[in-house]
Parts: C-alpha cells; sequence; structure tokens
C-alpha cells in the first residue's frame, strides 16, 4: 500500500520571500527588479492602457450614440405621421377627386379665347369711355 507523502507549505518563508523581492527596489532601474514586482509592473501598466484607452474610445462612441438616439426619435416620429396619412389614404385619395372635380367645375366656368377676346375688347372700350376729356 502507497503512502501519501506529507506536503507541507511554510507560508512565513514564502511571505518572506516575496516581501524580500519587495524591498530596496530602484525605481529608475526596472529591469534590475525580480521576476514577480516586475511583471506586476508590466500588468499594472497594461491594465491602465487598456482602461484609458477604452474611455477615450467610449467618450467618442457615447456622442455618436446620443446622437443615433436623436434621430432615433426624429425618425419614429416622422414613421407615426406617415402611418397616419397611410391610414387615412382613401380619405384622401376621394378627397383629392373631389377637389379634381371642383378645379374641373371652375375651369368651366372660365371664359373661352373668344370670349376672352371679346371681354377685353369691352374693358378697353369702357375704359375709352370714361376717360376724362383732357
Amino acid at each position: 500500500m502507497a503512502k501519501n507523502p506529507n506536503f507541507s507549505i511554510d507560508s512565513t518563508a514564502i511571505q518572506a520571500s516575496l516581501k524580500a523581492q519587495f524591498t530596496g527596489l530602484d525605481a529608475n532601474d526596472p529591469p534590475s527588479w525580480p521576476a514577480l514586482p516586475r511583471y506586476l509592473l508590466c500588468v499594472a501598466v497594461t491594465v491602465v492602457v487598456v482602461v484609458a484607452l477604452w474611455f477615450l474610445w467610449l467618450s467618442s462612441s457615447d456622442e455618436e450614440l446620443t446622437a443615433e438616439q436623436a434621430t432615433e426619435v426624429q425618425l419614429k416620429e416622422d414613421y407615426k405621421k406617415k402611418l397616419t396619412q397611410a391610414v387615412n389614404l382613401d380619405v384622401l385619395k376621394k378627397q383629392r377627386e373631389q377637389v379634381q372635380q371642383y378645379v374641373t367645375q371652375l375651369e368651366k366656368q372660365l371664359p373661352s379665347k373668344a370670349e376672352m377676346d371679346a371681354l377685353l375688347s369691352d374693358i378697353n372700350q369702357a375704359g375709352l369711355g370714361l376717360q376724362p376729356a383732357v
């Protein structure tokens, strides 16, 4: 029968090793740092750059989103107006036909070309007859 090996973890030694890596770091010479602080610095710089770029990208996207939302509102209003017109299309066509009939009737009441010449002649004669003597 195999025996389970007994592993013991010395947490105080690990803590002391980690603490030793972070003590005495020269801020002007990061390449000489031990691995853990160097990698943590790289991760921190990467996170800061990604977060900064994310917010810069989102700020322009926010302006674009606001403009598109305004366009959406305008388009919805236009749709409602056109939908109302489409619902009333039959009524509007009947009204148009009635107006066209009315215009046709009014056009029939207008004088013809021959009547227009006679009318202008009568107006001219009336104007000549009413002129005061000079």
